[in-house]
């Protein structure tokens, strides 16, 4: 099981950016844990692609600068990709923590900041995981299979939706008589307990960083 730590004000503190995309209760969630010493990090910003955001409201409500890379303004994909590896580069992570981000990253950020990129994914992985499954279609996927538990599983993020490396699962009980609503809430405030305790052994080296092989 893991258990949050109250860290000494002499430990070093990595830093961490937050992409979000949507009302960003899991960023506040583990921007609130960093700032309470209770995640041995520190949130240099939050990244999103567009403007408006509950989570960039959430961001500047808690000081954590914000920076909007948005794919509207560039001629494809791949200048956006490069932008955003330049907005992320500038700030110099630790770590890149996906939290809600609903864009897929692009070649050059996932190649130059390998095995620095984590995900939350709110089911137990290879399971209803892949391209189309997130938010409500993975809560209605995992009712329609009749599955008696589900989970959240923290991973390495890859060039493949949901096919990275798995570095923690927590797992959560289906009950008979639950909506999508009603599941969705429950995996959700578990996610918001359980991803920052990962973030922090992460960053305490309690969990070994991802190196690539040839």
């Amino acid at each position: 099981m893991l258990h949050p730590m109250l860290l000494s004000e002499h430990q070093p503190l990595k830093r961490i950016l937050i992409l979000a995309s949507g009302e960003g209760t899991l960023f506040e969630a583990i921007a609130k844990r960093c700032l309470a010493g209770e995640v041995a990090a520190e949130v240099v910003a939050l990244i999103t692609h567009k403007e408006g955001t509950g989570a960039e409201m959430k961001a500047l409500g808690l000081g954590v600068p914000v920076i909007v890379v948005n794919p509207m303004d560039f001629s494809d994909t791949n200048d956006w990709d490069r932008q955003l590896f330049h907005a992320l580069e500038s700030l110099a992570p630790d770590l890149i923590v996906l939290a809600g981000f609903t864009k897929k990253l692009g070649p050059v950020v996932i190649e130059q900041f390998f095995g620095r990129i984590i995900n939350s994914h709110p089911s137990l992985l290879p399971k209803f995981g892949g391209e189309g499954m997130y938010g409500r279609y993975v809560y209605e996927a995992i009712l329609r299979a009749q599955e008696s538990l589900t989970g959240i599983t923290v991973h390495w993020v890859t060039e493949n939706y949901d096919e990275g490396p798995p570095l923690a699962q927590l797992e959560v009980a289906v009950e008979p008589n639950d909506s999508i609503e009603s599941l969705m809430t429950r995996v959700k405030a578990a996610e918001r307990e359980f991803y920052p305790k990962v973030i922090d052994l992460l960053c305490q080296g309690q969990i070994e960083p991802l190196v690539e092989t040839s």
